[in-house]
């Protein structure tokens, strides 16, 4: 390209000064206005990346998500027994605080453990939540290209909007406004949408997680 550029301008060069006329002044000088414009535009356009390196980025984008949503699957496995664990420990707790227990530092045990299993529900839910909308997100690129556009706008919007976790008080007009802010920025943007949706419903869920109250006292 640049060797061509460099042709037309010495041939332009030498029409000029064997051949001076007006016309032919106009015709050959167009090439050394351009020419120059070209051979940049040219270089600039090399530099940029090329459309399999792009695909192999996004490709690798994809296959990391897929592998953190194996891993957030794993985990929300874990919910339901920790569910069923918790539960059990409520049952007891409310038998021994009706009958007005005899061994208090067990029951004080017992309530600690109970704490801490709340709190892992609190992290479990959490993280259901972010492999729901995920998935979601994945499941409405229905084009692969990573991005989100009008059509599969609405389809995410309706996935979101049909899944429990998401805040029932997020309206479509809401929802749509902040998935257009991202919308033709990729699959990073969608993902920090993703993490602003759970913020806000770890908020609203803060107080879901039943409490037993204090410990009652012993006559």
């Amino acid at each position: 390209m640049l060797q061509h550029a460099t042709l037309s301008v010495f041939t332009a060069g030498v029409a000029i000064f064997v051949e001076w006329s007006f016309i032919c002044n106009i015709a050959f000088i167009v090439p050394l206005l351009t020419s120059p414009y070209t051979v940049h535009q040219r270089q600039k356009l090399n530099k940029l990346p090329t459309l399999r390196e792009e695909h192999n980025k996004l490709r690798l984008t994809v296959n990391r998500l897929q592998a953190e949503n194996n891993e957030l699957s794993e985990t929300v496995d874990k919910l339901e027994s920790e569910v069923k664990k918790v539960n059990q420990i409520e049952g007891e707790l409310k038998e021994i605080c009706d009958a007005q227990g005899q061994n208090v530092d067990q029951l004080q045990a017992q309530i600690r453990e109970n704490g801490a299993v709340m709190k892992e529900i609190k992290e479990l839910q959490e993280t259901e939540v972010m492999q729901q909308i995920l998935t979601a997100v994945i499941a409405s690129d229905t084009s692969g290209d990573f991005k989100i556009d009008d059509r599969e706008m609405d389809l995410l919007i309706l996935r979101l909007r049909a899944l429990p976790t998401v805040r029932s008080s997020v309206t479509e007009a809401e929802l749509r406004e902040k998935l257009k802010a991202s919308q033709g920025s990729g699959m990073s943007k969608l993902y920090k949408l993703t993490t602003d949706l759970v913020d806000a419903e770890r908020k609203e869920k803060a107080e879901t997680v039943p409490d037993i109250g204090p410990l009652p006292e012993i006559s």
